[in-house]
């Protein structure tokens, strides 16, 4: 068979990636690497690793990417061979509607390296931590997070097909049968499966519950400010069935502790007449077993910025920060909460 026509039947079946490795099985001679620089300057494919090509249909040529979607589960399988990866962090929160700002990096979590990727990918990559792996191959970047404290699976199977849980107060349906990109549990706690039946893909990602965790937890992608807005958006998308799963198992208290907070912190911006008190309920009754231990927010400073606050908006944080014993040392900057920076009563900020 000739690489072309391997090309042209995987596009037919929607398949949009494949594996150097794997080519031998068609019977296809390896390639050189001035066949591959060839194949990719005239935008038949384009490597993302050295043993993992993307496929470019036709009519995605002279495009900057091919769709995410198109790939990504793909590539979540190849880098671990038991498919326990999901979408995370600023890429879930956009599919979850929560995301006003543009990303120009995907994120990935997988459970654990596959070995092949530890040896030739991970250890080769300049700046990467022990457990990251930054991948930038002309407009694809994408960065993989190892993560060891990886979702659990359900004691009892999850039937196919159970749609994801509905949050509380919500004003529309979501996800029904009909849609075209419905969102569906998976046998894994807090990670949803979205589903794109037009184009034939979808892939795993996590829950809105442990999008914020995720958010929260991981500050090598910048500090609490910066996801302060995303965590309120993702606030409309949390049931307490998806709180209650997380809480179940994850293993950082303190994490747990500071999305209390700002749960409560936090309004749900729907007409602005509810609060999160549902969500943030059950992380409140489950960590007071044990008493609340002081924590700090977060090592964000406000370098750069005024250190004054809305007199109002500091005694609501001083107030809650209080209840959940956190230590907020710098001006909580939400850029959904315009009216604070407008506010004419201000005072100077002192840390609680």
């Amino acid at each position: 068979m000739h690489f072309k026509t391997f090309l042209k039947g995987r596009i037919k079946k929607k398949k949009y990636t494949f594996s150097f490795s794997e080519l031998e099985q068609y019977g296809i001679p390896p390639l050189s690497e001035k066949e591959i620089d060839d194949y990719t300057r005239k935008e038949y494919i384009q490597p993302l690793l050295k043993d993992f090509s993307l496929i470019i249909p036709p009519e995605e040529k002279g495009m900057a990417q091919i769709p995410f979607i198109y790939y990504i589960e793909d590539f979540g399988i190849f880098l671990n061979d038991k498919n326990s990866y999901y979408v995370s962090y600023f890429t879930a929160s956009k599919y979850h509607s929560a995301s006003h700002q543009r990303v120009y990096t995907d994120f990935l979590n997988i459970k654990n390296e596959n070995p092949v990727l530890k040896e030739k990918y991970i250890q080769y990559e300049q700046n990467n931590d022990s457990d990251t792996f930054r991948l930038e191959k002309e407009k694809y970047r994408i960065k993989v997070y190892i993560n060891d404290a990886f979702p659990p699976k359900y004691k009892s199977k999850i039937p196919i097909k159970t749609l994801a849980p509905i949050p509380k107060n919500s004003f529309y349906f979501r996800w029904p049968k009909s849609s075209l990109s419905p969102v569906y549990k998976t046998n894994r706690k807090n990670i949803w499966r979205k589903e794109f039946s037009k184009d034939g893909h979808g892939f795993n990602f996590s829950s809105p519950a442990l999008t914020a965790a995720d958010l929260i937890h991981e500050r090598r992608h910048g500090g609490i400010n910066d996801v302060l807005s995303n965590i309120e958006e993702l606030t409309s998308e949390m049931s307490v069935k998806d709180i209650e799963e997380l809480i179940s198992w994850y293993p950082h208290k303190c994490t747990l502790q500071r999305l209390g907070f700002l749960l409560e912190l936090l309004p749900r911006r729907i007409f602005k007449i509810y609060n999160n008190k549902h969500l943030y309920q059950p992380i409140k009754d489950h960590l007071f077993k044990n008493g609340f231990p002081r924590v700090l927010l977060s090592k964000d400073s406000n370098l750069g910025r005024s250190n004054y606050i809305d007199r109002q908006k500091n005694e609501n944080i001083k107030k809650i920060a209080l209840k959940w014993n956190m230590n907020v040392t710098f001006i909580l900057d939400n850029d959904l909460d315009c009216f604070s920076y407008t506010s004419p009563d201000k005072v100077e900020f002192y840390a609680y």
